[in-house]
């Protein structure tokens, strides 16, 4: 499913994209991390749980029409996204 979202973000030219990981979540970050993801090291306090924060991550889609190989269907339920 996430390869597909990426595509149809790639193809109506979003050349980006964010999402935020809860602290704590390991196996999430390595998850985006073997999708192309990065930590963008920031962070920002959740106030509806305090003492946790959570990480921005990116991903730099590239150019248009190339297929995202490798995701298995895994990834975020909901991405933050710009073009």
């Amino acid at each position: 499913m996430i390869s597909e979202v990426l595509d149809r973000l790639k193809l109506s030219g979003v050349r980006t994209v964010f999402l935020w990981v809860l602290d704590g979540n390991d196996a999430a970050m390595r998850l985006y991390e073997l999708l192309g993801f990065v930590r963008c090291n920031h962070r920002q306090p959740l106030k509806e749980l305090p003492g946790r924060s959570e990480e921005l991550m990116q991903l730099h889609l590239g150019l248009a029409g190339l297929g995202v190989a490798g995701t298995g269907g895994l990834g975020p339920s909901w991405v933050r996204y710009r073009p």
